[in-house]
């Protein structure tokens, strides 16, 4: 069996319009449905972007219960039981060494890793990177980019949804 090398992926890209909080928990909801064990969901954008948010439906996803999921701004990290272990990581109030973060990447469960950009060394390849923007009051523009083949087919699998407002892919 043949591996793909990093020059043999190709990356996969798709921007959503989100036009309230609870499109945002949706979409978080049909990644978090699909997520695997040892998935690593990166999110990336401004404070009040909607990361907390699309984390919350990502939970939800996981079969998490909990109703009360925070940024862990202050802890770090806040663990989470559904199907499987959700791990919620908040890198917002880190300076410099984030190797901690490896602890929790090699983990079986799922990670997802709010300012995800200022891991990006300890973070793997194989991740699905969540970059939101404003777009004007409630409205958000979601980017998912990815070079893994199997977030790659949730992609594709969301581009032939007729739910989303799909701004470009």
């Amino acid at each position: 069996m043949s591996r793909i090398t990093a020059s043999q992926k190709k990356e996969a890209r798709l921007t959503i319009a989100s036009s309230a909080p609870d499109e945002t928990f949706e979409l978080g909801r049909e990644i978090g449905a699909r997520a695997t064990g040892g998935d690593v969901i990166g999110l990336i954008g401004p404070l009040g972007a909607g990361k907390t948010q699309l984390v919350k439906g990502l939970a939800r996803g996981l079969g998490v219960l909990d109703p009360y999921i925070n940024s862990p701004t202050f802890v770090l990290v806040h663990p989470y039981q559904g199907r499987l272990p959700f791990y919620h990581l908040d890198l917002f109030r880190i300076e410099k060494e984030t190797a901690w973060l490896s602890e929790y990447i090699e983990m079986e469960g799922v990670c997802a890793v709010e300012w995800a950009d200022r891991g990006l060394l300890y973070l793997p390849e194989d991740r699905l990177t969540v970059k939101m923007r404003y777009a004007g009051g409630d409205r958000r523009e979601i980017t998912l980019t990815t070079s893994a083949p199997h977030f790659t087919e949730w992609i594709e699998e969301l581009k032939g949804s007729y739910r989303w407002k799909i701004v470009a892919h």
